[in-house]
């Protein structure tokens, strides 16, 4: 057991696991609710906000339409009579008396003017800032996190994801790359460390499924090359096994990650029972961390045991297979990377040229469900 380098390497991770049960329910899980409480503030008072924005949109449209307009048009009615018509006064006299009143009127219209816009102020002083915070603060929780852009229907997207190409593929990368959503990407509604197991644990699970392949075969061509490692030999073996593994780490990331359920709650707008729905979400969350620690843990005891005996069997091959395991598990890595350009590509096309009336809707929405498809993998 002292050469048993499999038994050392996971059990470092089945220690990391334990410890992130303590680390969650007493730091992360609080952050969680804390979400969904604000998602909560922000259904509530989604009606104010779109109300407010309306009103927004039409005062600029105002003060856009007044910088348009031509300088006559904001003279005086009297002044502009007086120069469509021509009009002529006999006297000085008339004209110094048609001044003065001219003069007196616009006195007292500014002063009842700006006694207006006084009382109006400090009437509505303390309302216009909370209404601006509370505007403010449901734009900012309400906005499309990356992951709700990326997975939207045809339609919205046409309507919301205005980002270009780079952009899309950026974001694939911080959405849907298991390293860089593991430890670079924050942005979510997941819990870090829940992330962090996750990672480990598909590590694990790359390296007995790796070990899984060794068969009868495999041992005798290694004992053929005298323990040379055949990267060829050995590639079609280290696909499967990348292959295998993902499928079984989209499993546990269904269990682990909370996103999904969350974002499932805020895209319903409706305030009437969100408090029931928030109480729904928050029982199905409990569940969902319970079975994944409980899971996680069962599997990576018999990932294991299953590696320790290995490993303890034949002394000799734990190198190639753990040469296996890093290259599948960084092939896995890289792959991803080429899948999302091509995701880019048809999702681009399928967007393009959003403002005219195409007749090809029906080919743009293949092309953007296929690219959904894609992500998947």
């Amino acid at each position: 057991m002292k050469q048993n380098i499999g038994s050392f390497s996971i059990i470092p991770i089945i220690l990391f696991h334990i410890i992130c049960i303590f680390i969650f329910y007493y730091y992360q899980i609080d952050k969680i609710k804390s979400k969904i409480n604000d998602i909560m503030l922000g259904i509530q008072n989604w009606k104010t906000y779109k109300k407010m924005k309306r009103e927004k949109r039409k005062k600029e449209k105002l003060e856009k339409n007044k910088n348009i307009l031509p300088n006559n048009v904001l003279e005086e009615p009297s002044q502009q009579i007086i120069k469509n018509n021509n009009i002529k006064f006999g006297s000085y006299r008339k004209k110094k008396h048609l001044n003065k009143m001219k003069k007196d009127k616009n006195i007292n219209i500014n002063i009842i003017n700006m006694n207006n816009a006084l009382t109006e102020n400090s009437k509505n002083k303390i309302i216009t800032i909370n209404e601006e915070d509370i505007f403010l603060k449901t734009k900012e929780i309400m906005k499309f996190k990356e992951q709700e852009l990326n997975e939207m229907d045809f339609r919205p997207a046409l309507k919301y994801d205005k980002r270009n190409y780079c952009q899309f593929y950026f974001s694939l990368i911080k959405t849907k790359h298991d390293l860089i959503f593991t430890f670079c990407y924050n942005n979510d509604y997941n819990s870090k460390i829940i992330k962090i197991d996750l990672f480990f644990i598909n590590f694990v699970m790359n390296f007995t499924i790796n070990a899984l392949f060794f068969s009868d075969d495999t041992m005798h061509k290694i004992y053929e090359d005298k323990g040379k490692f055949e990267f060829l030999y050995q590639l079609p073996q280290m696909a499967y096994s990348s292959i295998i593994s993902q499928i079984l780490y989209s499993l546990f990331q269904i269990l682990g990650l909370s996103e999904d359920l969350i974002l499932e709650f805020k895209k319903n707008k409706k305030s009437i029972d969100v408090l029931d729905r928030k109480i729904k979400l928050l029982n199905r969350l409990k569940m969902k961390f319970i079975l994944f620690f409980i899971i996680g843990a069962i599997f990576l005891l018999m990932f294991w045991y299953y590696i320790s005996m290995f490993c303890a069997i034949y002394v000799n091959t734990q190198m190639h297979l753990i040469k296996d395991t890093l290259i599948s598990f960084g092939m896995s890595l890289l792959e991803s990377l080429g899948i999302y350009l091509f995701i880019g590509i048809f999702r681009i096309a399928a967007l393009s040229n959003r403002n005219k009336k195409s007749k090809r809707n029906k080919a743009r929405k293949f092309f953007y469900l296929f690219s959904k498809f894609l992500q998947f993998f």
